[in-house]
């Protein structure tokens, strides 16, 4: 029988069209030669006869044409319920085994669902992060994130993503050809006073975002173009989510006031469910932006061209491509920056994805998801492998059962299809505990990883459903393949005249290649986690440049009570004191901007002509009181630091940190030198010099810094800085009180530990930390039961040739040394191949790392000596069960 021919019946499929023709011609050559005959039989001349049966038969062709027809239609029915009664006998015959040996198929269920929740897990986190836009964004190809991109010869490519809004004014009006811009800000503020006062995630947007996201509202209606405009009536847009929690139904909330800030706001409209603007940011509500931008931004961000702080998002028309949308933008970005002697005429526009994670320079958590979701396919392999080795191991047992089979005239085929039935309808079992497992782990990503991630719908959408159906039938033909082939090509006389005892050699093999093969993924997982946790464990201990341990951030607004800058002065003055007499304060300061969260930058000057694109950002601007760099433990290692002394009316001072000294002032000593800052009026002195301080991203190096005194420089925005002693004895509840006590009527104030803002920085390596140290550990587990089972495996099929050496003479101690030796050549094999793989993949996940190399060698020799111990012990047990054998017993079986 041809190849085609056999691949044709072990998949069921319907005869060809050259057979059934063949079938048809043969049936009308009959009928013809029958009434021929009979013709000839009553006396006519066989060509008489011939051309009378024809006539008699009638259309040859449209009889060839119906038979076909039928034989066609009848061999599908045939074959489709000969293929749907096999499957259904397969089914029940799997069934009755498997609930024969529950064992068994709880230990492949668990393994296998331990593999398929892992990438059940990932997978709606990579959904939600790398597949799919905001929920209910159209997801049309029409929307483009704007992202800038600036470079130099000496420092490369920076890409950032916020914009001033006069730059947004100007490449929306030159852009509106080709469609439209949106843009958005998202910021906490308070909401309330008193004891009834909280936080709030507001969105403060352009009126035309929503239709440019294709957003409809929920009920009520969305910002209409005159909400524009700041004299309008403050009104607010408010999330699902926002609406039920505080008003019981989103329709009983239409027509609510909100406060939020020194506004008291009416809700008009609700969003969807799970909507929150265009970014994975929570959101509780959205409001246009001249309402209330005034008091956070500053009162010229209309005008201000070097406060950059919009989100921007473009709908381009069906016929513009990103790249066409990209040229037209930079063209009128750069136009801009010419017209405002601004650093924007050397900047580049990209029309990029939607999806956040997908910016032009990658995002690293995006890509650490990234590097997850094939460990969790690696994870899953191991599980597959060890799958197959326990069906292999099972159908050496059963190999006179299915010798009988053979016997009796089932084909191999047959008897292949039925045993990837049985580990098919193992897989559903597991991929069922798998949908248990993906709604533990997904709470856990929630509760702990993804805190900030908004998430909704169910845990196990359509999407997933059919993503962990996929890995059900993958994982079970994966894993069943193999044993199912070998059990096929039983030899029947070998198989009834021989013992379990003697399993073959090639089962063997293929059993010893999977034990290695779960080693060598185990050894690459486990490397990876220890690459990660060392990247963890050095970003969490990195000098930052000021230390944020037991420091402690304050983030008070004041309320309408404020009508003059004086008054202002005065409340905060009185704010910072009553928290100072707080025991256990070390110090307390005032900050414009807060490390890693916030940052202010005007163009600085140096002989009239503005500084070129500096390496690390920058430079960035801050407004401080005495005691800041105290409170954050930096010290001021050239000069002075600021007095009470510096206010408005003295002479100008600036601190800088070594960089900006460096670039402003390479080998010069630079107190006493002097620089100018775009908005302000004079020269700026410099009068002390203080260390480098991470200040934007823990990845990139330390901005150039300058710091003002903030009795020369006291803008609205500001937050106090508290540092407690190591003793500890106050917390974040006392400060509130405190401040609370000196401003009673104040709104919300937030207070957090300096550490929960550095969490933010650690997310990316604390996920690739947490995730590859899991599923290194479950890939680990998974391989050492793989590498016990076969060993034991190998001790049950050797008890007739151990009973033996021992009857000959061999210690207890030898046979021991026998079986232990066996699993650590496996173990040295996988472990070998391993670190071989790993070697050559680590390099891909560099850049990913906290300086941290990918060919660290104490974490390579740490791995090494974990498996080798993992194995060592998965290899003791069996070789104590054999040692322990008595060999009488076993050689009279």
């Amino acid at each position: 029988m041809r190849p085609t021919e056999r691949l044709r019946r072990l998949i069921r499929l319907p005869a060809r069209a050259g057979s059934i023709r063949a079938d048809v011609d043969a049936e009308i050559a009959y009928h013809l030669e029958a009434t021929e005959r009979d013709l000839v039989s009553a006396g006519m001349s066989p060509d008489d006869a011939r051309r009378e049966a024809k006539r008699r038969f009638g259309d040859v062709e449209r009889v060839r044409e119906s038979l076909g027809t039928l034989d066609r239609q009848g061999a599908r029915r045939t074959l489709r319920g000969d293929f749907w009664r096999g499957w259904w006998q397969d089914l029940a015959r799997s069934a009755r085994t498997l609930r024969r040996e529950p064992g068994f198929a709880a230990v492949v269920a668990v393994t296998l669902a331990l593999g398929i929740g892992a990438n059940s897990t990932m997978f709606r986190v990579l959904d939600r992060v790398l597949l799919q836009p905001a929920p209910h964004v159209r997801d049309d190809g029409s929307l483009s994130l704007l992202y800038f991109q600036r470079e130099s010869p000496k420092f490369g490519r920076v890409t950032y993503t916020s914009q001033s809004f006069p730059a947004y004014e100007s490449m929306r009006r030159d852009f509106a050809p080709m469609g439209d811009l949106g843009a958005w800000w998202v910021t906490s503020v308070s909401s309330g006073t008193g004891g009834a006062a909280r936080k709030l995630e507001v969105s403060f947007v352009t009126p035309n975002l929503f239709s440019i996201l294709g957003v409809r509202a929920w009920t009520g209606r969305l910002f209409a173009p005159d909400e524009w405009e700041a004299e309008a009536v403050p009104t607010a847009v408010v999330t699902h989510e926002y609406a039920s929690a505080n008003y019981g139904s989103p329709a009983f909330s239409i027509g609510q006031s909100v406060p939020i800030g020194r506004k008291t706001y009416t809700i008009i409209g609700v969003t969807p469910p799970g909507f929150v603007g265009a970014d994975l940011r929570p959101v509780d509500l959205f409001v246009t932006m001249p309402t209330a931008i005034d008091e956070r931004i500053g009162a010229k961000w209309r005008t201000n061209v070097n406060n950059r702080w919009l989100q921007i998002v473009a709908s381009r028309a069906p016929d513009v491509t990103p790249t066409q949308a990209g040229h037209a933008m930079t063209s009128a970005l750069q136009n801009f920056g010419r017209a405002n002697a601004k650093g924007d005429s050397a900047v580049t526009v990209v029309a990029g994805s939607i999806v956040r994670a997908k910016r032009p320079d990658g995002a690293v958590t995006a890509r650490i998801a990234l590097w997850l979701g094939g460990v969790t396919l690696l994870v899953l392999l191991v599980a597959c492998a060890n799958v197959a080795n326990l069906l292999l191991a099972r159908a050496t047992r059963r190999r006179r059962e299915l010798a009988v089979h053979l016997a009796l005239g089932v084909s191999p085929a047959r008897l292949m299809r039925a045993m990837v039935t049985e580990t098919l309808l193992l897989g559903v079992s597991g991929g069922v505990l798998a949908v248990l497992l993906s709604t533990w782990g997904d709470a856990f990503l929630r509760a702990t990883l993804l805190k900030d991630m908004p998430w909704n719908g169910e845990v196990v959408d359509a999407r997933q459903g059919v993503f962990v159906a996929l890995l059900v039938l993958l994982s079970a033909l994966t894993a069943g393949s193999l044993p199912a082939f070998v059990a096929s090509r039983t030899t029947v006389l070998d198989a009834l005249k021989s013992g379990v005892r003697e399993g073959g050699g090639r089962r063997h093999s293929a059993r010893t290649m999977l034990v290695v093969l779960q080693g060598t993924l185990s050894v690459v997982l486990m490397i990876g986690a220890g690459l990660f946790v060392r990247s963890f464990a050095r970003a969490a201990s990195a000098d930052l440049g000021f230390v944020a341990e037991q420091l402690i951030v304050a983030t008070p607004e004041l309320g309408e009570s404020v009508n003059s800058p004086e008054e202002f002065e005065a409340h905060w003055l009185r704010m910072e004191e009553r928290v100072r007499r707080l025991p256990g304060v070390v110090a307390v300061a005032q900050s414009v901007t807060v490390p890693f969260e916030s940052q202010w930058t005007y163009s600085v000057l140096l002989n009239g002509d503005t500084l070129p694109p500096i390496k690390g950002g920058g430079p960035y601007l801050n407004g401080i009181s005495t005691d800041y760099f105290r409170a954050l433990q930096t010290p001021v290692i050239r000069g002075r630091d600021f007095s009470d002394t510096d206010r408005k009316g003295s002479m100008p001072v600036a601190i800088v940190n070594e960089r900006m000294a460096a670039v402003l002032w390479p080998n010069v000593e630079p107190i006493g030198q002097c620089f100018g800052v775009q908005e302000f009026d004079g020269c700026m002195t410099v009068v002390g010099v203080v260390p480098d301080a991470r200040m934007t991203e823990m990845t990139e190096d330390a901005p150039a810094q300058y710091y003002l005194p903030i009795g020369q420089w006291s803008p609205n925005m500001r937050a106090l800085m508290v540092r407690r002693s190591l003793e500890g004895g106050v917390g974040e509840l006392d400060v509130r009180r405190a401040i609370l006590d000196a401003e009673p009527t104040l709104p919300f104030v937030e207070v957090r530990p300096a550490s929960m803002i550095l969490e933010q920085q650690l997310r990316a390596w604390k996920l690739g930390a947490t995730m590859f140290t899991l599923f290194g550990v479950l890939g680990l587990v998974v391989a050492a039961l793989g590498l016990y089972s076969v060993v034991a495996h190998d001790v049950s099929q050797r008890s007739h040739e151990i009973g033996v050496r021992m009857a000959l003479g061999a210690s207890r101690a030898d046979v021991a040394r026998l079986v232990v030796g066996s699993g650590m050549r496996q173990a040295l094999a996988g472990v070998t191949l391993g670190i071989a793989l790993s070697w050559v993949v680590s390099v891909r996940v560099a850049d990913l790392l906290f300086e941290t190399s990918p060919r660290d060698p104490v974490i390579y020799g740490g791995v090494v000596v974990l498996l080798l111990a993992v194995a060592l012990a998965a290899s003791l047990l069996p070789a104590r069960r054999a040692a322990r054998m008595d060999p009488i017993e076993v050689l009279r079986d």
